[in-house]
């Protein structure tokens, strides 16, 4: 069984104080010494006013260099536009890191460096990818699977307004979600498709109302580390009619992103899109979220007899202390495997994915409890045919 206790000398240095973040140093504050720097002041100003015994520095990775020979591990939580350049300062350091960024671009481009310098890097490690990541690297050890379906999604509580939404991440991040096309998996082949394309109707028992889901590129590593998996796909769940919408603006060109002159500026409908979507996106009666996924296998035991195993998870605002569920289960994920990585459970060297930590089935079972622990639901059913 994977160590829970954690000595409260170890010092984690979390980069970057959002949502997620400040999620992170909360939780974590509890059992080590945490650490936090941002480049924006308010930001930090917010931490230090909830959570005072977290020490705050102002500025970017390379101001908190003098830091690094007292770290014994340091959390990435920047935006993913600068994820990759801000773990290769960190990997340089020598210090194990956890990252959270959902960088655009290969991590494993850093794999060689880590490796050289003896550390763990655990990308990806969030709540999706991330925990749905550990699911499967979990099931992948205990049956022939033939088909993964991951669905997620961050949704309002409260069904109000022209979108039935709110941002719980950079709208920036989540138009261009609705824009990469999507990779996924079928009959063994990678494939390319359309964001937002193949709209079914999903039900879970915690809500309500069916919800749709649509593809997006939210694979990420599982389709190269896991690629005997013949078939495998992610989609986003959605309030119904979301969809449609997004369609519609793109359709008419509210994404475009070449600059048009307009009074005298060139600025582009990308841009004044996602202003106009940052407003209507952040409607604090629809701050109280909920977050969603499930994770769908089929394939068949190793005696050869099919099996089907579905794992639920649900989450919703933290009422008490003001917290996204989004950020809940994304931040609390990366703290689980922040506790293994200080007590040495995961002792590899270079980039290391939420997956082949799931493949060890302690290190699995002490997230899925950890997660549990905070008051997150997860339920796993397993049916033979």
């Amino acid at each position: 069984m994977a160590n829970s206790k954690t000595s409260r000398d170890k010092r984690v240095l979390i980069v970057g104080a959002g949502r997620v973040g400040s999620a992170i140093a909360w939780v974590l504050r509890k059992d080590v010494q945490v650490m936090l720097v941002d480049i924006d002041v308010r930001q930090l100003k917010r931490v230090e006013n909830r959570i005072p015994d977290v020490q705050c520095f102002a500025g970017t990775v390379e101001d908190c260099t003098f830091l690094k020979d007292r770290m014994d591990l340091i959390v990435q939580a920047v935006p993913g536009y600068v994820g990759l350049r801000t773990l290769e300062k960190i990997v340089s350091w020598s210090v194990p890191v956890v990252d959270v960024s959902f960088m655009p671009e290969d991590p494993r481009a850093l794999d060689e460096q880590a490796r050289r310098r003896g550390i763990p890097v655990v990308v990806d490690c969030g709540i999706a990818p991330g925990w749905s990541n550990i699911v499967v690297g979990y099931w992948n050890q205990k049956m022939h699977i033939h088909s993964v379906r991951i669905f997620v999604g961050g949704l309002p509580q409260q069904r109000k307004g022209p979108w039935e939404y709110y941002a719980v991440f950079s709208p920036t991040d989540i138009i261009e979600e609705y824009l990469r096309p999507v990779r996924i998996r079928r009959d063994g082949v990678l494939m390319t498709v359309p964001p937002l394309s193949e709209l079914e109707q999903v039900e879970f028992d915690f809500i309500d109302t069916p919800l749709e889901a649509f593809l997006t590129d939210g694979l990420r590593s599982l389709l190269y580390s896991l690629n005997h998996i013949p078939h495998m796909e992610e989609k986003t769940l959605r309030y119904p009619g979301y969809a449609d919408k997004i369609r519609l603006l793109q359709q008419s060109g509210f994404f475009d992103s070449k600059p048009l002159p307009i009074g005298g500026c060139r600025i582009s409908a990308l841009d004044c899109t996602t202003a106009v979507l940052q407003k209507a996106w952040s409607d604090p009666r629809l701050e109280r979220d909920v977050t969603l996924m499930r994770v769908h296998m089929e394939g068949v035991d190793f005696e050869g007899t099919k099996q089907i195993v579905q794992m639920d998870l649900v989450d919703y605002y933290d009422e008490v202390h003001a917290m996204l569920s989004m950020s809940r289960c994304t931040g609390f994920t990366a703290a689980a495997v922040v506790h293994l990585l200080l007590n040495e459970e995961i002792k590899s060297s270079g980039v290391v994915f939420p997956e082949d930590i799931g493949a060890r089935p302690a290190l699995y079972h002490f997230i899925q409890s950890y997660l549990q622990s905070q008051g997150i639901r997860i339920q796993t059913r397993e049916l033979k045919a």
